[in-house]
């Protein structure tokens, strides 16, 4: 008879555990489902003894519960389960055994107080709380192990979820507009003009006509892979001209130029025997002299994302690399009016034109750093750093307003003439970073404004190709690549996936 009870054990046991299934916990516990029995009735786990209170039965949703993945081992759960209190999780796991098996839902074992019956249930949200509250999307799945239709998170990620690649990223597609308002910093100036007879009061430099705020737009359009392990997205935007006018007027002379032009003849007669006026006599003891200053910014980037699945917490980082070409174009004009002359009249007007362009292609690498701070906000910071070949092409040229060109004077032993044109190619380093706050007001629609800083290295700057000695033709054709440039200021706009 003792053998009788010990096989009859034996076999109550096997069966029991041969129908259970292990679900991982909030910890990575295994937490027991309770299947069913063959039999009618409420199923209770063997080990907990029949409560003496019997709360109301919990009302199960009309979703069903998302199928288990056949490669994963563990049961599919519903989005959310890992917020449940462990009571509410034990009670929950017993009614869905029950729901499958086609068994009404019975009385589930008290631990403690009894729970809440749905008379009792906390009253609905406020708007006010609605709005605070977090959306309800469904979250991500930490890490595909196969990126088929049912994926398991990876150890360590502290949930253990199977959730179907449809809840993983419902919206695959995400894009954003915004706009930009941005300034450019100072580069190192060159004094253009100073008070005739007075040559210690100097009175214009390029600094003065520096480049104001400007508005522009980003655009940015990404797409999702793999359970969004991976992403791949595109980034252009580009500020408006920036524009910057400085000028003076002295009428009777009053203004003269440091900058020396020594040697400088007009082309129609390089030797100056002909025409005693010389190009010197249009900017020293002139009526005015101006400067004015244009920039154009571009910027194009392809960028590979991985996650580094820091799920369980509210940072999240994504690592990227990628591609980018970065475009800065400068134009910067020195004119001045002849003594007694006239702005309507070509040929009282000389000019001094520079114009660069700095073109970076290379690679970069950085992050997208988010904080989840609840209530739908969030902080993030986008740092990029990248290395470029800068290819610059450069072009300097003097002549009068009727278009009557400089030419070094015949026997000065320069040679060369107007335009100067060349090009270098240089080493840029590029480093960018945004900081900002966004607010999911929708599972589709997020608004973000934040901040941008831009720093390139290794750049080409108007003002610094300026030279002293106007007939330097060899030293214009140099051009100085050691610049730095300086974007920074405000963006705001609008994310939506899709």
């Amino acid at each position: 008879m003792k053998y009788v009870r010990v096989a009859i054990l034996a076999a109550a046991v096997l069966g029991t555990a041969s129908g259970a299934s292990a679900q991982w916990g909030l910890y990575g516990s295994p937490e027991m489902l309770w299947l069913p029995a063959t039999g009618s009735g409420a199923v209770v786990p063997p080990s907990s003894p029949v409560a003496s209170v019997q709360p109301a039965p919990l009302e199960m949703s009309s979703t069903p519960w998302p199928l288990p993945a056949a490669d994963c081992g563990y049961a599919a759960i519903p989005v959310g389960y890992h917020s449940m209190q462990p009571a509410q999780r034990y009670s929950d796991q017993i009614a869905r055994a029950n729901a499958e098996s086609g068994i009404p839902p019975a009385p589930v074992p008290s631990q403690g107080a009894p729970l809440e019956t749905p008379g009792e249930m906390a009253p609905a949200p406020s708007v006010l709380d609605q709005l605070l509250q977090q959306p309800g999307m469904q979250a991500p799945a930490c890490g595909p192990a196969g990126c088929g239709t049912m994926t398991c998170e990876p150890a360590g990620c502290g949930s253990y979820d199977c959730l179907p690649t449809q809840e993983c990223f419902a919206f695959p597609w995400y894009a954003s507009a915004a706009g930009l308002i941005l300034e450019r910093n100072d580069a190192n100036h060159i004094w253009t003009t100073y008070e005739t007879g007075n040559n210690a009061n100097q009175l214009l430099n390029t600094d003065d006509a520096e480049a104001d705020w400007r508005g522009g737009a980003e655009i940015r359009l990404g797409r999702r892979f793999c359970c969004g392990l991976w992403a791949v997205e595109a980034t252009f935007w580009f500020v408006d001209n920036m524009h910057g006018y400085a000028g003076l007027a002295a009428p009777g002379g009053g203004l003269s130029t440091p900058l020396d032009f020594i040697d400088v003849m007009y082309a129609s007669d390089p030797t100056g025997l002909i025409d005693p006026d010389r190009p010197a006599y249009l900017f020293d003891t002139a009526d005015a002299h101006s400067l004015r200053r244009v920039n154009e910014v571009y910027n194009l980037e392809v960028n590979l994302l991985r996650s580094a699945m820091t799920c369980g917490g509210p940072w999240d980082v994504d690592l990227l690399a990628g591609v980018r070409w970065f475009h800065f174009r400068e134009h910067l004009t020195f004119a001045s009016l002849n003594q007694d002359g006239d702005w309507s009249e070509p040929s009282d007007v000389g000019y001094l034109d520079d114009k660069i362009e700095n073109d970076l292609v290379g690679a970069q690498v950085g992050a997208e750093i988010a904080c989840d701070l609840g209530y739908r906000l969030g902080l993030f910071a986008r740092p990029k750093i990248g290395i470029y070949n800068n290819h610059i092409r450069h072009r300097f040229n003097a002549y009068r307003g009727d278009g009557e060109l400089f030419v070094p004077r015949e026997g000065s032993g320069v040679e060369g003439t107007y335009p100067v044109e060349s090009d270098t190619n240089t080493l840029s380093f590029l480093t960018e970073i945004d900081v900002g706050l966004d607010w999911k007001f929708h599972p589709q629609w997020a608004a973000f404004l934040g901040y941008r800083v831009m720093v390139a290295t290794g750049i080409g700057l108007s003002d610094h190709q300026f030279t002293h000695y106007v007939v330097d033709i060899p030293e214009l054709a140099d051009i100085d690549d050691n610049g730095t440039l300086i974007l920074h200021g405000a963006f705001a706009g609008l994310k939506y996936t899709f």
